[in-house]
């Protein structure tokens, strides 16, 4: 078996891969290869260089592990390593671990982060003997049942569902989307909007923006990939506008049965607007860490 770079050629057998690996994840719905290569591109990764393949003798791709560096280039965010069933317990996965350790120092990547389902206690523990450590924790809330009360906007904003072409203020809203989660090129805001499968809502106050919420349909679920309101606008009823317009428009599309969305247990306010729409805890996800500089 030899580890190499990942290939042009790679995007199919790969999400075959992690389709497999993840086929009872909470978190992970059924990839397709170009949502595969819109996420990664999505948090700064560079497939090409910064992505492993472990190939076996038949050329079967029988394993997958990078990093992505969504912020700065000294913290990493790291996927696998995912290992086949059929290929586990050899050492691979450690053995693909070095190989990307080495990667990341050589690139003067001084730490390297981990996004984990509480259920995956067999990766727990390796990444556990690998050194990183748990540094926060994350719940998945979801929601099955349709919305049914009405869209009552918060005084003094409006809600626009974002199509393409429509004029509003992209770096306005690169900026918000910024200052709470990573920071995003005009172009890969223009890709997302151009998306079918994808929306933008945004809430406005006096022309400018002061929130937003993005969603994406894959098959039966509607996910809630970000959704915000700037710290100086809490408390005003701004963000159960936004999940209420967004939630009337999921449950408005053919074979939605399923909304879900990524909490983050550092902003407790966004769990009781989830909550009081009906929303229920699903799963959680750990953050682990590890210096490796």
């Amino acid at each position: 078996m030899i580890i190499r770079h990942f290939q042009a050629s790679d995007f199919s057998p790969v999400t075959e891969l992690l389709n497999r690996s993840y086929r009872h994840s909470a978190r992970m719905s059924g990839l397709t290869p170009d949502r595969f290569r819109s996420e990664i591109n999505a948090r700064g990764g560079n497939l090409m260089q910064d992505y492993l393949v472990l190939e076996g003798r038949d050329s079967e791709v029988l394993g997958f592990c990078g990093y992505s560096t969504p912020a700065s280039a000294a913290r990493a965010r790291m996927d696998g390593p995912i290992i086949a069933y059929s290929e586990r317990g050899q050492g691979l996965g450690q053995r693909m671990w070095h190989e990307l350790a080495d990667l990341m120092r050589s690139r003067n990547v001084c730490s390297v982060s981990v996004l984990l389902e509480e259920e995956n206690r067999v990766a727990a523990k390796f990444l556990g003997r690998l050194g990183f450590k748990k540094n926060a924790t994350q719940i998945i809330v979801t929601c099955d049942r349709p919305f049914q009360g009405r869209v009552e906007l918060a005084p003094g904003i409006t809600v626009r569902k974002i199509t393409e072409g429509e004029v509003f203020d992209r770096d306005a809203y690169i900026t918000a989307h910024g200052k709470l989660f990573e920071s995003r090129s005009r172009q890969f805001l223009d890709l997302l909007i151009a998306l079918p499968d994808y929306t933008i809502f945004v809430a406005e106050k006096d022309g400018r923006t002061v929130g937003f919420l993005e969603l994406e349909l894959v098959e039966d679920t509607a996910i809630i990939e970000s959704f915000g309101v700037m710290a100086e606008q809490r408390r005003r009823g701004y963000g159960s506008s936004l999940l209420k317009s967004a939630l009337e428009y999921a449950w408005q599309q053919d074979g939605i049965k399923l909304v879900r969305q990524i909490w983050k247990t550092e902003q407790p306010e966004f769990l009781q607007v989830y909550t009081a729409l009906g929303f229920k805890q699903k799963t959680a996800l750990h953050h682990m860490e590890k210096a490796i500089g």
